[in-house]
């Protein structure tokens, strides 16, 4: 399949790329093997060629492939629709759906294809979000339990809310998955020596003094096995360590819904009060879901050095280098976190402009650029 831009009058092999990026899920981030059961989802018939080539890579393996090719109406890895958060009873939205449960448990694979279209259109109230969230929870720790990988496919509705055209949007996300794999494993061992069990990271920026400890925490490094393009060092920060205030650079999509200006202020680790200039409701039920939602899960480091612009997916952007980002709720277990909660929202700030990161009172980074 091949593609012509007319702007550009160049011709882009598509296909070519999503071969390369359909062997790197099945091979290098999955590792599927002969007679794996296999769940295979995606949300929109827009990742069609993606979907096909894993499919067929899979069989050729010798696996055994599960097909959940749902339609536009579907939002997320928990098979979320926008109709029944809509129009379900309350009744509906507690209810496990133990068959979906079973037939995870049954998987050794877990690969989800996101391509949702006008994924911001979504008018649901932000409680039935967080309500139905915490129902679904079981499903979501099953999951991560797999050898699992979520990654996104380029879609004319990414790019116009990324506000590029259709072709510079495809080129980053393939440049970010096809990026030099080793290469990026170096810079991130760098920085992950740089944080590994430090007692306090400072966070410097426009409207942002944050404070919070690592002692005694260290570092995983995601170089593309869980989620694609991946390129990120992340840690569980003491739990009651954060103090102070942090305003993010870029909006926080949740279900499909966009909250921006979002600014969060935290005493002995506990998120006191949290503003948006869009979408406060949501926010709010956010942070409301259960205990561990008033707290931060994760704090990540983005490094993938092939991603430079923000193009409003987090797959992409909170990797970005030059940035950071948090995420209110669950934290990871491989990280030595003990918060749980239902939820996990990853926002991120841009340090490129104007921020500094300062570990245990020393400047590591100004403006982006690394100082070690």
């Amino acid at each position: 399949m091949k593609v012509l831009f007319q702007n550009k009058r160049k011709e882009i092999n598509v296909e070519s790329n999503v071969e390369k990026i359909a062997e790197l899920i099945t091979g290098y981030c999955t590792g599927i093997k002969k007679k794996d059961n296999v769940c295979l989802v995606t949300s929109h018939t827009d990742a069609q060629l993606l979907y096909e080539i894993v499919r067929k890579k899979i069989i050729q393996k010798g696996a055994i492939v599960y097909d959940h090719f749902v339609y536009g109406d579907y939002l997320d890895t928990y098979f979320t629709s926008r109709s029944f958060l809509k129009d379900a009873s309350n009744e509906q939205l507690n209810y496990l759906p133990q068959f979906k449960l079973k037939e995870i448990k049954a998987m050794d694979v877990f690969i989800w294809i996101e391509a949702t279209s006008n994924n911001c259109r979504f008018p649901v109230n932000g409680k039935r979000f967080s309500q139905w969230a915490k129902t679904l929870d079981p499903i979501g720790t099953e999951i991560l339990k797999k050898r699992n990988i979520m990654t996104f496919f380029p879609t004319k509705d990414y790019a116009k809310l990324a506000k590029i055209s259709l072709r510079e949007l495809r080129k980053l996300y393939y440049d970010a998955c096809l990026v030099d794999r080793k290469i990026l494993s170096k810079e991130m061992n760098k920085i992950k020596k740089v944080f590994d069990g430090v007692k306090s990271v400072r966070i410097k920026g426009s409207h942002t003094d944050l404070t919070f400890s690592l002692n005694q925490r260290f570092g995983s490094m995601e170089n593309g096995k869980e989620n694609l393009p991946g390129g990120e060092v992340y840690y569980a920060p003491q739990e009651n360590s954060l103090e102070g205030i942090i305003t993010f650079s870029f909006p926080g999509i949740y279900f499909g819904k966009e909250i921006k200006n979002i600014r969060l202020k935290f005493n002995h680790g506990k998120i006191v009060s949290a503003k948006a200039s869009k979408n406060q409701d949501i926010l709010e039920s956010i942070i409301n879901t259960d205990h561990g939602s008033r707290f931060i899960g994760e704090f990540g480091i983005g490094c993938n050095f092939a991603v430079g612009k923000w193009v409003n997916e987090v797959f992409l952007s909170e990797v970005m280098v030059g940035t950071i980002h948090l995420a209110i709720g669950d934290s990871y277990r491989e990280c030595k976190g003990i918060n749980k909660s239902a939820v996990h929202f990853d926002i991120v700030k841009d340090l490129r402009k104007e921020g500094e990161i300062l570990v245990d009172n020393k400047l590591v980074m100004k403006k982006g650029i690394w100082i070690f």
